[in-house]
């Protein structure tokens, strides 16, 4: 379980019950959601981060019982949020109608934030015990990476740990499972084994995600840069390429052969695209992989394409 103080226990129980009395999910995601699933890493965080199945609407209704609580709302941020307590919170309210927008505007602020990936916190997310006496539903770690990777395209300045929980997830992913680790599919990929917890993890993303979702993160693993070297070491190739060299690591190029595996392919080619023109494949959603070029990505920041 996640390393959490009294106060923050008490804490999410209260917003749990104000959520449940509004009939709306509260979703853990974020750092806690990421210590949950890999309580072995090490991985501190100020804060616990939310996802609330409410509308605006709604979620001023919420806004104001915790106002009435003691809770504070930090001015021009108004998803951070102060208990009584002193605990940090991060409340992202994300209803039907804002999932379906795939976007939230705040109303105060006017600071949009993507929502890209939301559907998936509440359509995948399971109960579990985070604390005695305390069980919330928690995201799933492979939906933790498409909303690492939104959360980090939205603000690259600020967002540097969310390289650092991307590069975990490829690097931690299903490690301890060893029916998933030996499988078929696995052999069949004929990967490097330090590469299979990223394969494994790109490919339950495509299984799970839109062509619009799956655009989203293959234009992020084809960006250059920080990034780059956060995610994937040192190596100069071009980091959704696979590496010949002896002993290079490369988690992001394990992540993109199970990423580009073809949707609904008869052929289920690994390595390479399919030639079909009724299969579509990730390069073909995501131009800015292609050979040279330049275009606005999906959250609506321009990227310069790795070349092949």
């Amino acid at each position: 379980m996640p390393e959490l103080t009294d106060n923050q226990i008490a804490d999410m129980a209260s917003l749990k019950k104000y959520c449940d009395e509004l009939g709306a999910d509260p979703v853990v995601i974020g750092a806690i959601a990421y210590q949950f699933h890999f309580p072995g890493q090490v991985r501190h965080t100020g804060d616990v981060d939310f996802a609330v199945a409410l509308d605006l609407e709604d979620f001023a209704k919420l806004e104001q019982k915790l106002f009435g609580s003691g809770w504070t709302r930090r001015e021009n941020m108004e998803h951070r949020w102060r208990s009584s307590n002193g605990t940090l919170l991060d409340l992202i309210p994300a209803g039907p109608k804002l999932r379906a927008e795939k976007k939230i505007t705040w109303p105060e602020s006017g600071m949009t934030m993507s929502l890209v990936g939301f559907e998936h916190v509440f359509a995948e997310s399971k109960a579990a015990q985070i604390a005695a006496g305390l069980t919330l539903k928690v995201t799933p770690a492979v939906i933790l990476m498409p909303l690492k990777i939104v959360s980090f395209m939205d603000d690259p300045a600020r967002r540097a740990k969310d390289l650092e929980d991307i590069r975990g997830l490829l690097s931690n992913y299903e490690s301890g499972n060893n029916e998933r680790i030996y499988s078929d599919e696995v052999i069949h990929a004929n990967l490097d084994f330090n590469l299979v917890p990223a394969f494994l993890i790109g490919g339950d993303l495509r299984r799970l995600s839109s062509q619009e979702e799956i655009a989203v993160v293959a234009t992020f693993f084809s960006g250059h840069g920080r990034e780059a070297a956060l995610v994937d070491g040192v190596c100069p190739r071009p980091f959704y390429r696979r590496c010949s060299r002896r002993g290079c690591s490369r988690p992001a190029s394990g992540f993109s052969s199970g990423l580009r595996r073809l949707v609904n392919c008869p052929c289920d080619n690994v390595s390479a695209c399919c030639s079909s023109k009724e299969h579509g494949t990730v390069w073909q959603l995501a131009p800015s992989l292609r050979r040279g070029t330049r275009r606005t990505n999906p959250l609506g920041t321009i990227t310069h394409a790795a070349r092949r």
